[in-house]
């Protein structure tokens, strides 16, 4: 238990130093997400705080994973990097669907393929069990693709993404520890860190407090 709350102090603590920095950076170079008919915002917000995110997330599994529990945690780790790869070329200069459509399948077959994590029964749903290989990859790769675009097409909302992240994360996060699954708990909880730092930091930034509370005044 420790080591899963060092996890999240690690990865809080990091992700919180590093994103006054990456805020500045993002309104100097304008790399920022303009107001929008799929953004909640009405000012202009910097981009590229994923980088913070993931930076403080990756330090932290690395850094508390046991040695021995790592097994599968490195092909996991490598999808992690491709989609946080295009998520921030994207964020810099927009990329074409079909390209982010093909760096996801390939993050996605790494998880099926490398890192076994596959569905393979629907328990009765629609009166199917066990699934054969073909389908259950497949339907595995399907799945994957499908959650990361959910998170996209809900990102524009302020807090949004961010907060179902952290309500899954942290719910996945309690059982894989409980079902004595360490290195992906850690993985859960450093992720979980991240992410409340990166909402503390920005929902906390003038411009968007003046968003919510100027019609108020």
């Amino acid at each position: 238990m420790v080591i899963i709350i060092l996890s999240f102090i690690t990865s809080f603590a990091l992700t919180y130093v590093a994103i006054p920095s990456i805020i500045h950076l993002a309104d100097k170079k304008n790399l920022v997400d303009e107001p929008g008919e799929r953004r909640s915002h009405e000012v202009r917000t910097p981009s590229l705080g994923g980088i913070a995110i993931f930076a403080g997330m990756l330090f932290s599994i690395i850094m508390w994973t046991p040695f021995n529990y790592f097994g599968d945690l490195q092909y996991i780790l490598c999808a992690f990097i491709i989609i946080f790869l295009i998520g921030a070329r994207d964020d810099i200069d927009p990329i074409s669907p079909s390209k982010k459509l093909a760096g996801q399948m390939l993050a996605a077959a790494i998880l099926v393929f490398k890192a076994n994590v596959k569905i393979t029964s629907l328990y009765g749903i629609f009166g199917i069990y066990e699934l054969n290989l073909p389908a259950s990859v497949l339907l595995s790769i399907f799945t994957i693709i499908v959650i990361i675009n959910a998170f996209n097409l809900i990102d524009g909302i302020n807090g949004l993404s961010g907060s179902i992240a952290l309500l899954i994360s942290l719910v996945l996060g309690t059982w894989f520890y409980q079902i004595q699954r360490l290195e992906i708990a850690i993985v859960a909880f450093a992720l979980s860190g991240s992410i409340v730092a990166f909402l503390s930091s920005i929902l906390l930034r003038p411009a968007f407090l003046w968003e919510i509370l100027g019609p108020y005044y």
